[in-house]
């Protein structure tokens, strides 16, 4: 079974763009997660003003990597470690 719970670490939302709790401890959370729209750019200016300046892309592409500097354009560093038909 799936259980949820509150992060033990901080949490930057894709859905909210700020740091969340408790909320993601239900399944309600996790449905508007994939119904509405990602707040990249919130959630990066989130983790920033936490004090992160890496970032790592685990995605295929490495897409976001490149945006992380556009969005926060200074003392930053994000590295996609994936590519696509690479294993």
């Amino acid at each position: 079974g799936l259980v949820f719970r509150e992060p033990l670490v901080p949490f930057v939302s894709a859905v909210t763009g700020a740091v969340v709790g408790a909320e993601v401890a239900g399944a309600g959370y996790w449905v508007r997660h994939v119904r509405e729209a990602v707040r990249f750019a919130d959630g990066l200016r989130a983790l920033h003003g936490l004090g992160v300046r890496r970032f790592v892309e685990v995605g295929p592409d490495g897409v976001l990597a490149g945006l992380v500097g556009q969005v926060l354009e200074s003392d930053v560093v994000a590295v996609a470690v994936l590519r696509r038909g690479q294993v």
